[in-house]
């Protein structure tokens, strides 16, 4: 499930179980709503079946004032915006995906179980970094500020130390590691 704002650039993705209708989905949806905090909204899509089910279900669950709107049928150019908004996800998709296959050695399948999570990050990383023709970010545009946290790569480890831990055993190792790829 790939979805983004035309006036930020904002960006979501996510994986989803199944086409149709999936609470999951438009959980999802309901998310990328929250973050962009609009109060009226169009949700704008291609005509098939399990989309429609999808928007009809956020619109029956939301307050916001909602317009529901589709693509015309066989029609790809109307489409242009997500269709590209896609291949961008994809693009960094197979770019992290290969970085992190390359440093543990083996390959991420479709079943990995760290694969919805590098989907979420790839969109992520386009909201934080890719800069539009404005020259800014979309979390620029959405947040009115750049993003200048530190992020680690997908499935670097980390090292931690816990809360508490000083003044305890001073034999006691005091470093603990965080893996985000060992799920």
């Amino acid at each position: 499930l790939v979805a983004k704002d035309r006036r930020t650039g904002w960006t979501m993705a996510g994986v989803v179980p199944n086409k149709g209708k999936c609470a999951h989905a438009v959980r999802r949806m309901e998310g990328m709503m929250d973050i962009l905090g609009y109060r009226k909204y169009i949700l704008k899509s291609d005509q098939e079946a399990a989309i429609l089910e999808s928007k009809e279900q956020v619109r029956m669950s939301r307050d916001e004032e909602a317009t529901m709107e589709e693509s015309p049928v066989e029609d790809s150019r109307s489409n242009g915006y997500i269709e590209r908004a896609i291949q961008s996800v994809q693009d960094q998709v197979r770019t992290v995906k290969s970085s992190l296959e390359s440093r543990l050695k083996e390959e991420i399948t479709a079943e990995h179980p760290a694969l919805p999570w590098l989907l979420m990050h790839a969109a992520n990383l386009l909201n934080r970094y890719h800069r539009g023709q404005d020259g800014y970010t979309a979390y620029r545009r959405l947040k009115g500020k750049e993003f200048e946290q530190t992020v680690a790569e997908f499935g670097e480890e980390i090292w931690y130390m816990p809360l508490g831990i000083v003044g305890k055993d001073k034999l006691d190792a005091r470093w603990k590691e965080l893996s985000l790829i060992h799920i």
